[in-house]
């Protein structure tokens, strides 16, 4: 059990590996954020809130703020293909906090910049795993929690999307081990364990994900 995986740099970047370490094995990964449309060849409108605009293209439709022709303030993106995302945008990128949600069932919420988590930030796989923790330009990065689906949970650091140091338990919270270098070493106390994740400012992962 070890826990990493990325979403690459945009402009066309791809969402993190469902496993916890590392990328899915298909050589084409799935997008996660589209390209964000800038304001020309664009068919838009005013609604009744004169801040508020609507603005269609070929890959969908935006409701909300624009500044200067660009997607600016709080808006919602609703991509043909089902994807969606709500919240704050500056100079026609995602910025700020927001959540995507994906056709397929994964979802993110947290800080992003430039289309890229970065902060704090949750990403749910359509597998069930779930990451939440720190981001930096699209990479695990700092501390945080990532939970299976089986109920398996980690916490610790991650550096450049990889896992590093930590603590690991097993689905029941009866079993833990020490994380070196990513991976579950030598088997240690409950005690231990939680002083591990004490250090690192974290909890102990609950045996349900919180809602």
């Amino acid at each position: 059990m070890a826990a990493g995986g990325k979403p690459p740099r945009p402009r066309r970047a791809a969402r993190p590996g469902q496993g916890a370490a590392g990328y899915l094995a298909s050589p084409a990964l799935p997008v996660l954020l589209l390209v964000v449309a800038g304001a020309a060849g664009l068919a838009w409108m005013h609604l009744s809130d004169p801040a508020t605009q609507r603005v269609s293209d070929k890959d969908g439709t935006y409701v909300g703020a624009l500044k200067a022709g660009l997607r600016d303030g709080h808006g919602t993106m609703e991509w043909r293909n089902g994807n969606v995302y709500v919240g704050e945008w500056q100079r026609g990128e995602m910025t700020g906090q927001g959540t995507l949600r994906f056709a397929d069932g994964a979802a993110y919420e947290g800080a992003l910049q430039a289309g890229l988590p970065q902060g704090r930030g949750r990403y749910a796989f359509p597998n069930g795993n779930t990451f939440d923790g720190a981001w930096e330009n699209g990479q695990k990065s700092g501390t945080g929690t990532f939970r299976y689906a089986d109920g398996r949970a980690q916490v610790g650091t991650w550096l450049a999307d990889k896992p590093t140091d930590g603590a690991a338990w097993s689905e029941d919270r009866r079993t833990a081990w020490v994380v070196r270098d990513g991976q579950p070493t030598a088997e240690v106390s409950l005690s231990a364990a939680a002083a591990i994740a004490e250090s690192l400012g974290l909890e102990i992962p609950s045996k349900r994900e919180p809602t």
